[in-house]
């Protein structure tokens, strides 16, 4: 398969009085056009700023660096505001984590699907609209004519995340970043968005990658997973493989908290939580909450290497010592 997208050794620091602290920390990944790569880990291992990062998105006081950022066939190593702009809506599209706050309040939601088409495609104001109206129904908006001339707040959650996800896809992109989609939504809701997403891909030959926390919802629409902790990529490579015979410690840890059916018994929990990027632990940033972790683990942070078909950053696999 083409490889649509790569991404090399990509760091993100945030600057403070106490020094400037990474975020991210050495992500590398590929995305090949057509697939669904899931980018799975709890919240604060860095997967929304990896995201942002190929959006030139961060936050003010963040910085970011990578040994190379290729996207369609060019080399987008020091990318200028302009070629985030040529970027960005085009080419490549986010959806993100809160429909609420992500949408304008005081703007009809017709007129912030048109303003895509008209600031991307240069399209006149009757003409933009006309387009918006068309973009709500393709994403099931109901009565889509009468509901674009409404605002967000008459909208349920369900209808305004498919109102983002039509300003996301209006200008047709080739990678479509989906940042923890169904958020806040029932379960009933949340299907019918992943079921939307599903057909989107399908009908307009979309690559896509998931975020998320939840693995039980990844795994319903991947071809192959990532799994980040405390910045870094700790296991990477095909879905059916990585959950069928995961290979480090956390990706287990995370696949042992879902809920089985027939289980019987108190739910299992992974113990701790995510270390502050200030204050990583010396050695391999999971080592505290590790039970395999030995000597090296605390000193000496594990290498990304191939194991069996996949990729694992753990000194349980050839540490060597």
């Amino acid at each position: 398969m083409e490889t649509l997208l790569s991404l090399e050794n990509l760091h993100v620091s945030f600057h403070t009085p106490q020094g400037d602290p990474e975020a991210v920390r050495g992500v590398s990944l590929e995305l090949r056009a057509g697939e669904t790569l899931g980018l799975v880990g709890e919240s604060g291992c860095g997967k929304s700023l990896t995201a942002l990062s190929l959006l030139g998105l961060l936050p003010p006081g963040a910085t970011q660096t990578q040994d190379r950022l290729r996207f369609l066939d060019r080399e987008w190593d020091r990318p200028t505001p302009e070629d985030w702009r040529s970027l960005r809506g085009r080419e490549i599209s986010i959806v993100f984590q809160e429909p609420f706050t992500s949408l304008n309040p005081v703007m009809r939601v017709g007129e912030q699907v048109a303003e895509v088409f008209r600031l991307h495609q240069g399209m006149a104001r009757q003409a933009a609209w006309a387009a918006s109206v068309e973009m709500l129904k393709k994403v099931g908006i109901p009565e889509a004519a009468s509901r674009a001339r409404q605002y967000p707040h008459q909208f349920s959650g369900g209808m305004r995340q498919r109102t983002l996800i039509a300003i996301a896809l209006a200008c047709k992109p080739r990678l479509l970043i989906a940042d923890e989609p169904t958020t806040a939504l029932d379960v009933t809701v949340q299907a019918q968005i992943l079921k939307l997403l599903k057909r989107l891909k399908r009908e307009m030959g979309l690559t896509l990658m998931l975020i998320s926390h939840d693995l039980g919802l990844v795994a319903q629409m991947a071809d192959r997973l990532a799994v980040m902790y405390a910045g870094e990529i700790v296991e990477m490579g095909d879905l059916q493989a990585v959950l069928g015979d995961p290979k480090h410690p956390y990706t287990r840890g995370l696949l042992a908290c879902l809920p089985r059916l027939g289980a019987q018994g108190r739910l299992a929990s992974l113990e701790g939580q995510v270390p502050e990027i200030s204050y990583l632990p010396y050695g391999c940033a999971f080592h505290p909450r590790c039970a395999h972790a030995f000597k090296l683990c605390r000193r000496r942070d594990p290498e990304l290497k191939e194991v069996e078909g996949r990729r694992v950053a753990c000194h349980l696999y050839g540490s060597g010592e």
